[in-house]
């Protein structure tokens, strides 16, 4: 706003007056473009032409980090229904493990990720490819996790990995860091060891988890901490993110 200038700014604001009554999106637009472009790109023209201008550089932008405005950016892929814990939220609990039986196998998700690596080709996104998340149940349970992981960044797919955590020893701490997986986000659901464990189901869930946050931090891998918010631990949120600056985490 400051660097629009009073007047151009009064003219944004009303168009989007214009907008409410006639012109759906309006105020919207305005507002986005009051916010986007600078004041040497939209002296001394109207803020129709000023809306235009926001939608061309945004395009554009998109355009030139992602190959396109809708190019594929995050993939979520749960590589199998087994898990070591029993989570109150999990939609899978009652059945997990025989479900864990009809995980894909070995081959079929080498083909998984050929694919997801050769979509920016296909879909003409020029060099840009999405990031692959290695989420679950729980990853690690996975015999070939690291194989794959391995092969998903062979292909140049960025590889995270989505863990409770609480079976991560120094020697998986270790694989982590030398495959080059580019982050690992590990779940914590309260800042005390007893809102967690009682959410997990499984007393000594978060030490555990803390020992495997701090054999990562020892192989200086990235990890960020990840939240389930819900009403038994929505207090705890502040002394949660206090807890997470503290042991280091990423975001």
């Amino acid at each position: 706003v400051k660097s629009m200038g009073r007047k151009d700014w009064k003219d944004g604001r009303m168009d989007g007056r214009k907008g409410r009554k006639g012109r759906k999106g309006g105020m919207k637009q305005s507002y986005k473009t009051v916010l986007c472009l600078s004041e040497n790109r939209t002296k001394g023209i109207g803020s129709s032409e000023r809306t235009a201008l926001w939608k061309e550089e945004r395009i554009k932008g998109m355009r030139q980090s992602h190959g396109s405005s809708n190019s594929l950016r995050l993939i979520f892929w749960e590589t199998t229904s087994g898990c070591n814990l029993e989570c109150i939220h999990c939609r899978r609990l009652e059945t997990s493990k025989e479900l864990a039986k009809s995980d894909l196998t070995t081959e079929e998700v080498l083909a998984f990720i050929d694919a997801v690596a050769d979509y920016p080709r296909v879909r003409g996104q020029g060099d840009y490819k999405p990031i692959l998340v290695f989420s679950g149940g729980e990853p690690l349970m996975r015999p070939d996790i690291f194989d794959l992981a391995a092969f998903a960044i062979e292909k140049g797919l960025t590889v995270a990995l989505a863990t409770n955590g609480t079976l991560i020893s120094d020697e998986i701490a270790q694989k982590i860091k030398t495959i080059g997986i580019d982050r690992v986000s590990i779940s914590i659901d309260g800042a005390s060891v007893e809102t967690h464990d009682n959410f997990r189901k499984i007393d000594g869930a978060y030490e555990q988890a803390m020992q495997g946050i701090a054999y990562l931090r020892a192989h200086e891998v990235p990890f960020q901490i990840n939240v389930t918010v819900a009403k038994h631990n929505v207090d705890e949120l502040p002394d949660l993110y206090d807890l997470s600056v503290k042991i280091g985490a990423v975001a």
